[in-house]
Order: C-alpha cells, then structure tokens, then sequence
C-alpha cells in the first residue's frame, strides 16, 4: 500500500509547521513533499530510507520479502517492488536519480528457521543492495544484519535517521532497553 503524499491544503491555507507523523506496517512506503517524520519497526524486513539533499525531500519503505515469485501480486510487500516503486515516486516529486542517497536498515536473523540455509533477512538486504546498484544511488549509511530488531525514524526535511534496537525476546520495558541504544545516523 501506498500511503498519501500528506494532506491536502486548501486555498489560502498556509503548510502545517508541525512535521506529519508517519507509521509504517510492513508492505508501504511513505514519500511526502511535506516534512515527514517516518517510523518503523524490522526485523528480518528491510526498510530502504531515500533522501534528496537538493530538493530536500525523503521517503522510505518497508518490505518483507526479497522477490516476487510466480503468480504472487506485485505488492510492496517484495523488495523489488517496493524499491521501483519508492524510486518512482520520489522521481514524481522532482527528485533526480543522481541527487538521491540511501540508507538501508534491518535484514536481521530473527527468524528460528531459514529456507535453504540463506536467512530471509540476507536476501532483503542483498535485493536492496542489488536494486539501488542498479539505479546507481550510493548507499551511505546502513544498519543491517545482527539478532535483533530495529525501531527506525526518518526525518525527511534533513534525511536524518533515529534507529533504536529492540531487545530480542527481553522481558525489561522496551522503553529502558533502547534508551541505551539510540544511534542517529546523518
């Protein structure tokens, strides 16, 4: 699912200067013209986040799966389709391909099983990479792989990302667990 470019104003009605607040479920993407405050949780999921520095605009999705196999619906829920898609709409927002820089989150081993030895987590990661190779945007930051998830934040006015590790099966309040591990990453 994609989620709507922000609210829509009226005429004469002046942009909001709070930024919107965004929650992202597995399978979406969020990309706005307005500031945008982006969060998310992963674990074996991905979450590409893309930022413009010229037109000052970012956007970020959260896939599942690493391809689309068979009959199965082009949904964001794969990484294939969810990263040509978050490129696409970036483009429809004035974006360049040249000015876009991304950074790349989750692709952890959460999961007690693996299909074929390779964890699905790996292969995210891996179609991510592959992907923004492809587009010829650099990957200038990432957090990926390890045991445990991520609580991620984009801000896309400054392409800035808060990421928070979540305890894997801990018993303490999340809350005193991450307040030890927040990172910003610039």
């Amino acid at each position: 699912m994609i989620l709507p470019f922000g609210p829509l104003l009226q005429p004469g009605e002046e942009m909001p200067l709070a930024p919107l607040e965004v929650f992202l479920s597995p399978g979406t993407l969020h990309c706005a013209a307005v500031a945008s405050r982006v969060t998310t949780i992963l674990g074996s999921c991905v979450a590409v986040c893309l930022w413009d520095g010229r037109q000052r605009l970012g956007g970020m999705n959260h896939f599942l799966l690493p391809y689309r196999r068979g009959d199965a619906a082009a949904t964001l829920r794969f990484g294939d389709v969810a990263i040509t898609t978050l490129v696409e709409q970036m483009l429809r927002l004035g974006c360049h391909v040249a000015s876009l820089r991304a950074k790349l989150f989750g692709g952890a081993a959460v999961l007690p099983f693996t299909a074929g030895g390779d964890p699905v987590g790996a292969q995210n990661v891996r179609v991510a990479i592959e992907k923004l190779r492809d587009y010829g945007i650099p990957v200038i930051a990432r957090h990926t792989g390890g045991r445990s998830g991520l609580l991620i934040r984009l801000f896309t006015e400054s392409g800035d990302v808060m990421v928070r590790r979540v305890a894997a099966g801990a018993s303490e309040p999340v809350g005193h667990h991450e307040a030890a591990t927040t990172t910003r990453i610039a």
